[in-house]
Parts: C-alpha cells; sequence; structure tokens
C-alpha cells in the first residue's frame, strides 16, 4: 500500500492509493487525474495507463507499426498485439508491409519457415539464443550463385535483422544460404547480433554458404555501413564438394563486415572464410576473425 490513505479508495490524495484487499487498485488524486481499476491480469503481462479510458491495466497496449509473433500465436485470430500475438514470422511481415519504419518483434521459439523482409521493415528476436529460425531439410533445384540459391532469410532494401539464430540445412544435392543479399541490400540492410548456419551433409556437389551477396545494383566504393555486425557465422559440410563459404559476394557492390567471427569447416570440397567471386565486388572486413579448415582452403 502507498500514500497517506492507503487501504482506503474513497479519499482524495496526491499519492496513489490502493484497496487493501488486493482484488483492484483505485488511485485518485487532486490533479484530476483518475485511475480506475486494474484488470485482465494474466499470463504475468505488463501493466500499462490508458489515457483515452483513465484506466491502469494489463496487457500492452497497440504499439504503433509494431507486430508481435509468438508460439503460442495464431495467424487466424490474432491481430499482431502482444496479447494476441500471430504464429508465424511471415504473417507479422504480411501486416508490416507497406508501412515504413515497422517492426517484427519475434518472441522466444523455433519457426520453421523461409522469409523474406519487405523494404523498410526490421525483425527482431526476444532473444538470439532462443529465437530460431529454421529449414532443417532444404530440397529442391537450385544454382550455385545469386538469387537461385536456396535461403532462409532474403534481406530486402533498408532492412534490418536482429538478434536471432538462422539455420539453413540440407543433406541433398541443393545449393544453400543461410541468407541472401540481392540488389539493393548491400549497404542499406543490416544483420547484427545474430548466428548465422549453414549446414550441407551428402556426397554432392553443391554449395552451402552462411551469407550470400549477389548484388548488382550498389556501389563498391568504400562505405562506412556495415551490413554484417557483432554475428557469428558457422559453415559445416560433411562430403559437400561444392565451395563452402561463411560469406561469398558474387555481385559487384561493397559488403562490409565488422566485430564478427566466420568458420567454415568442411571434410572436402573448397572451404573458405570469405570469398570475393566477382572482380568487382569488395568484402571488407573489420576486427573480426576468419577460418575455414578441411578440403581445400
Amino acid at each position: 500500500a502507498i500514500g497517506q490513505y492507503a487501504g482506503y479508495s474513497g479519499n482524495f490524495s496526491n499519492t496513489i492509493v490502493l484497496n487493501a484487499s488486493g482484488s483492484q487498485i483505485s488511485a485518485q488524486n487532486n490533479s484530476a487525474l483518475y485511475i480506475n481499476l486494474i484488470r485482465n491480469n494474466q499470463n504475468n503481462n505488463i501493466c500499462f495507463y490508458n489515457p483515452s479510458t483513465y484506466e491502469l491495466t494489463y496487457g500492452v497496449g497497440n504499439l504503433q507499426n509494431v507486430f508481435f509473433v509468438a508460439k503460442n500465436g495464431s495467424d487466424t485470430t490474432g491481430n499482431g498485439t502482444y496479447i494476441s500475438p500471430y504464429l508465424t514470422i511471415n504473417q507479422g511481415i504480411s501486416a508490416a508491409t507497406g508501412i515504413t519504419g515497422a517492426a517484427v518483434w519475434v518472441m522466444s521459439g523455433t519457426y520453421t519457415e523461409s522469409i523474406t523482409i519487405p523494404s523498410n521493415i526490421s525483425i527482431r528476436g526476444q532473444n538470439l539464443q532462443s529465437v530460431i529460425i529454421t529449414q532443417p531439410s532444404i530440397t529442391g533445384a537450385s544454382g550455385t550463385t545469386g538469387g537461385n540459391v536456396q535461403s532462409v532469410v532474403t534481406m530486402g532494401v533498408n532492412t534490418r535483422l536482429e538478434d536471432v539464430t538462422i539455420t539453413a540445412s540440407t543433406s541433398s544435392n541443393t545449393n544453400i544460404s543461410a541468407i541472401n543479399f540481392p540488389n539493393g541490400t548491400s549497404t542499406t540492410s543490416k544483420v547484427i547480433s545474430c548466428v548465422i548456419n549453414a549446414n550441407a551433409n551428402g556426397n554432392y556437389s553443391n554449395n552451402a554458404y552462411g551469407v550470400n551477396v549477389y548484388d548488382l545494383t550498389s556501389s563498391n566504393a568504400y562505405s562506412s555501413v556495415n551490413a554484417i555486425q557483432r554475428t557469428t557465422i558457422n559453415v559445416s559440410t560433411t562430403g559437400a564438394t561444392g565451395t563452402n563459404c561463411g560469406i561469398i559476394n558474387t555481385g559487384s557492390s561493397y559488403f562490409s563486415v565488422r566485430d564478427s567471427t566466420v568458420f567454415c569447416i568442411g571434410t572436402t570440397g573448397t572451404n573458405c572464410g570469405a570469398l570475393e567471386n566477382n572482380a568487382s565486388g569488395v568484402i571488407s572486413v573489420k576486427t573480426s576473425t576468419l577460418s575455414a579448415t578441411g578440403g581445400t582452403p
């Protein structure tokens, strides 16, 4: 209880008055602010003040341009709020599409889906260790470079991905990457504080990339923008005889990595931390560690 009249909801005070019964909280003050009931206390929701109804209630207000995704959500009945989230990241992206500066907040869980982030949208996980976006068994036809490489995440222009783990895996003759950077994204989009994994198993000639850059429209001039920052990239292959890279740039753009660690481990094939596969393309690596073992470095 707080204040001179704690336990008595019928008195005016400059301090909050709590009802001693514990079932309600009533507060009044002489500045004409009136706070009615606290209600809907479920699922450890947080408390917020609604200035329209003068109520203090549990839950989260309808945050502007923010859409929530959680494993207990629903794509059918959810509306993207904290107390009624969507079930899939793709549904959150669908709701955010067309809203410049919108954000999709992803709660803890494993999300088995591939996503393409539209321009001007951000995706943020609750915690990089507990939010996993994965495709565990990628199959089907694929090209060796560019957009034909099958990926889990494809970045858009002016997008941001933060605090998630992304894992792409295949046991088929399929070229994979965890993240694709297409045209217009290498100097406008950011991946920050993430773990990126690409795993290929089987005696095939396929390629596995952590990050696949094929931007042919952005400049290759030096830029202070870092596309990858504070991120760990792991590429692990067994039997894959193709080219396996933490980062590959087949485009003609500038691509910068900072404060990150890149591992590429394989039993066969060509394994490298970073590869510029276009004479005009640039990969700039700053205060980072790159390593490759096994096969042909």
